[in-house]
């Protein structure tokens, strides 16, 4: 179990060390990024806010290579 911000790499299964770039139909490695779910009682108790929120999926886009969600904006027009 991992708290929000935790970044952890999973390797591949096939020994690729993190990096290598895969071969055709090779797996990649995996890449998880910690964030508290919003429920009520996170988000009331400032737990989670919106702006880790955003900060959570601006980071998932940029490791995805999809860029920051709604360009210099926050996603859906939304301010953080």
């Amino acid at each position: 179990m991992f708290g929000h911000g935790a970044r952890v790499t999973v390797p591949a299964a096939n020994g690729a060390a993190p990096g290598d770039m895969p071969k055709a139909g090779a797996a990649r490695e995996l890449r998880l990024i910690g964030c508290y779910h919003p429920s009520q009682r996170n988000t009331f108790t400032g737990r989670l806010t919106f702006p880790m929120l955003v900060d959570t999926f601006r980071l998932a886009a940029g490791l995805a290579g999809l860029g920051s969600p709604g360009g210099s904006g926050s996603p859906g027009g939304l301010s953080s």
